[in-house]
C-alpha cells in the first residue's frame, strides 16, 4: 500500500483498489444468489447495502465474509486520503508505529 499511495494520485489509487475488490465479490455473490434461486425456486431480495461494503449499520451479509471486506474498504478510503497529503505520510507512519 505504501508504494501505491506514493505512486498514484487519489483517483487512480481508489479505482485500482475497487477494481481489485468489487468485481470478484459481486461475481461470487451473483453465483451464490443464482444457485440459491434455482435450488429454492424463488428469488430473495438483493441486499444492495451489503453489496456496497460500506458500514451502513446492521444488515444481511450474504457470503458471511463481508465483515472483513468492510474494514478493507475503510482502509482503502484512509489510504486514498493519504494520496491527497503525501507529505503527512512519514508522520502517520510514526504515529501508527507508536500505537
Amino acid at each position: 500500500m505504501e508504494s501505491a499511495v506514493r505512486r498514484y494520485d487519489a483517483r487512480t489509487f481508489l479505482l485500482h483498489r475497487m477494481a481489485r475488490l468489487f468485481p470478484t465479490y459481486w461475481a461470487i455473490y451473483l453465483c451464490i444468489f443464482l444457485a440459491q434461486a434455482i435450488r429454492l425456486h424463488s428469488f430473495e431480495s438483493i441486499p444492495w447495502g451489503a453489496l456496497s461494503l460500506l458500514p451502513l449499520g446492521p444488515r444481511n451479509v450474504p457470503l458471511g465474509v463481508e465483515w472483513s471486506m468492510v474494514y478493507e474498504v475503510f482502509f482503502y478510503g484512509l489510504c486514498t486520503l493519504l494520496c491527497f497529503r503525501r507529505q503527512w505520510f512519514p508522520w502517520i507512519v510514526l504515529i501508527w508505529l507508536a500505537i
